[in-house]
């Protein structure tokens, strides 16, 4: 009985360890040109910058064509995160999801807006 039990913990967490490595999640962000690298400008207070890779060669053209178009944006991808040889976060992107044009989602940059209001008394 307790081979049995320990065989059946032994199953569960292999299982386990092979779900959680092909894990894909929603990440969110703004896109940032470094030469010819895409990186992803996580929306969030860490603000944490991710090295976009993809199988997918249309990633990277769509990438461009929103980089081309839009002054500000951010956007959502399906993605699994990684860390590259120098230890860097990277991304393997599977799709884009959804894109939010003339919008940023970070907090300082919405904090930047509102120091730019007129706050003087009419």
């Amino acid at each position: 009985m307790k081979k049995k039990r320990i065989f059946s913990l032994f199953c569960l967490l292999s299982f386990l360890h092979v779900s959680t490595a092909s894990a894909r999640d929603l990440f969110m962000g703004t896109i940032i040109q470094k030469d010819q690298d895409f990186y992803l400008k996580r929306c969030d207070l860490g603000a944490k910058e991710y090295l976009i890779e993809s199988q997918n060669s249309e990633i990277f053209v769509q990438l461009k064509q929103f980089q081309q178009s839009y002054p500000t944006y951010w956007l959502s991808v399906l993605a699994k995160v990684d860390f590259s040889d120098n230890q860097d976060l990277k991304l393997d992107v599977d799709q884009i999801i959804d894109i939010h044009p003339h919008r940023s989602c970070h907090l300082s940059d919405a904090l930047d807006h509102l120091t730019n209001l007129d706050t003087t008394d009419n």
